[in-house]
């Protein structure tokens, strides 16, 4: 359904998708957030979609933080993901909670996009 139609509940103004975030061929430590700045939904609730490849297999968990208190969610049933191939996520998050990303090896952040996706 079109954005904007009826029954869509979103208005012609709000473009989808959002750029969230991005990042391209950066080192990044082990369990070290990948974005300076926690990511943050525009609306609630929404949905994040996650494009990530990096240069060396390992975890991918999404730092949720709510309330000042962070947990950690394993991506891929916390099974390594494979080095230089491209894998995406979606995650829901809700006004008042921001994520960010770690990876349990470090190395390089070949590509990473962060797009809401849908309020």
């Amino acid at each position: 359904m079109p954005i904007g139609s009826a029954g869509s509940g979103k208005s012609a103004s709000q473009k989808f998708p959002i750029d969230k975030g991005a990042i391209f061929n950066t080192v990044v430590a082990v369990n070290t957030n990948f974005f300076a700045t926690d990511i943050a939904p525009t609306n609630s609730p929404t949905t994040f979609r996650i494009s990530v490849a990096l240069d060396a297999a390992g975890v991918l968990n999404v730092m949720r933080t709510e309330g000042g208190v962070t947990v950690t969610e394993q991506l891929n049933e916390n099974s390594n993901l494979l080095a230089d191939c491209l894998y995406e996520f979606n995650v829901t998050v809700l006004t008042g909670q921001t994520i960010n990303l770690q990876h349990s090896i470090g190395g390089t952040i070949l590509s990473c996009i962060v797009v809401e996706i849908y309020g």
